[in-house]
């Protein structure tokens, strides 16, 4: 196993469907631990995410998960998709808040994601992971209480988190450092975003609470001006990210794939070096 982690995205064509399938196979030849398949607000994607789900789990050993969350949803609509997904031999679930979407302003199936998860735990036998934020939660009221929450999922069952992505890792040593200061102590796997799109991640960042730091802007407008192409700019940042986060002792990592295999590639490939490199130099050490 590759120690990675893929996320993906139900399409909304049949072209991105077929483009997704392919970039599926071409990752899944590098052995990750886990594919996940995201969950659309207020349950909107849940068809699609069922499907893409089974689909992979029928066609690679590579154990799924899928992203379920309980804002929008009623407890019976949860129930319903777990029991189908459980049905099909799914066992793990990344279990969300979600966001505050509904059609009709119906009270979200559970207080908060420690409840959600405590259900769940009774009611199935899956490995469930979690979200987590570096820089803070959006809706959280202060840093102290975002890490209090999170310890809260872990209490209630969680086993392991997923983190938001970040650009500076620093952030994610950080919030690592602090989380175990209260207690946290399953695995915290950094999640990391290659940058197909500079514009789009600035826009999304800003809505999620995620900061993209002026060197990325630096780092692009002087690649542009020198003629180089995003996708090589994108390139050289990302791998340098997980070149670090790899000097660093990190042995697990989760790509936000974009369902795009380029770059997550390149990730893969210097990740897989610098861990297993920085092993060797420990154990000659040793």
């Amino acid at each position: 196993m590759s120690n990675v982690s893929f996320e993906f995205f139900p399409p909304r064509t049949e072209k991105a469907a077929s483009n997704l399938a392919k970039n599926i196979e071409i990752l899944n030849a590098y052995a990750p631990e886990l594919m996940t398949v995201t969950f659309g607000a207020g349950g909107s994607s849940k068809d699609n995410t069922a499907n893409i789900v089974e689909e992979i789990a029928s066609k690679y050993d590579t154990p799924v998960a899928s992203h379920l969350t309980y804002c929008g949803l009623s407890k019976e609509d949860i129930a319903h998709y777990a029991n189908d997904i459980h049905d099909k031999g799914i066992r793990h679930i990344i279990a969300l808040r979600g966001d505050d979407w509904n059609s009709d302003g119906q009270k979200p199936a559970f207080n908060d994601t420690a409840e959600f998860i405590t259900w769940l735990k009774q009611e199935y036998d899956f490995k469930i992971g979690v979200g987590c934020y570096p820089e803070t939660h959006p809706y959280a009221t202060s840093p102290e209480q975002d890490l209090l929450s999170l310890k809260s999922k872990q209490d209630a069952g969680a086993d392991f988190a997923i983190s938001q992505y970040f650009f500076e890792n620093d952030i994610y040593y950080d919030f690592c450092e602090r989380a175990h200061k209260v207690g946290i102590n399953f695995p915290i796997i950094p999640g990391i975003l290659p940058i197909h799109n500079l514009e789009q991640v600035a826009k999304f960042s800003a809505k999620c609470g995620a900061t993209v730091p002026q060197f990325i802007f630096d780092s692009f407008e002087k690649g542009r001006a020198e003629g180089i192409e995003d996708l090589d700019i994108a390139r050289d940042l990302v791998t340098k990210q997980a070149k670090d986060l790899a000097a660093h002792g990190i042995s697990d990592l989760h790509i936000y794939t974009m369902n795009k295999a380029v770059l997550s590639t390149d990730i893969i490939d210097v990740f897989k070096r610098s861990r297993d490199g920085a092993k060797t130099a420990t154990f000659a050490a040793e």
